[in-house]
């Protein structure tokens, strides 16, 4: 990774972040997104490249209405026969505590937490909730967040989904630093 003027950030410094932001609370957000973006064909090139700029610069969700606590947070590395298959893009292998630049996490929902239609879903590093939230919550609406945290990846779904109270879907990403 490189910075202005011919400076980088090492993959020690990398690991280091990551090792710093492993110690956060991490959470999966699931939101509703813009309706507008419904009966768009959203796998079209177009569409994408437009809501990149707006993607990028985005802190939250449109319209968020729940977040999931992470159950893991793990240091992974890429390993073509790792364990790890259900994040896009490559395999990866849990490095135990041996510190990595990349963290994965994973979040599993319970059954009646996410009953509203999905079009975004959101990373977020450090977020917590309103004192006197029940000990143990781990899905919190809107009302129950303090602190958002910081938005960390961001997916837009080519077609929305909903959930029902029959439904446990469970979400994984890799956060490379």
């Amino acid at each position: 990774m490189s910075v202005p003027n011919g400076h980088y950030v090492p993959v020690g410094g990398r690991e280091g972040l990551a090792a710093a932001a492993k110690l956060m609370p991490w959470s999966v957000a699931l939101g509703r997104g813009d309706p507008a973006w419904d009966g768009v064909d959203r796998t079209n090139a177009a569409w994408q490249s437009s809501l990149q700029p707006d993607a990028a610069q985005a802190r939250a969700l449109v319209a968020e209405y729940g977040r999931r606590l992470a159950d893991e947070v793990a240091f992974v590395v890429p390993d073509p026969d790792g364990e790890i298959t259900e994040v896009p893009g490559g395999r990866w292998r849990r490095t135990g505590t041996e510190v990595s630049a990349f963290l994965y996490v994973r979040a599993f929902l319970d059954f009646n937490d996410a009953t509203d239609i999905v079009r975004e879903i959101g990373l977020f590093a450090d977020g917590s909730a309103v004192a006197g939230t029940p000990p143990g919550l781990r899905w919190w609406g809107p009302a129950e967040l303090d602190r958002p945290g910081h938005l960390m990846q961001l997916v837009r779904l080519a077609v929305p989904r909903t959930y029902d109270a029959g439904d446990r879907p469970q979400f994984h990403f890799v956060m490379p630093f």
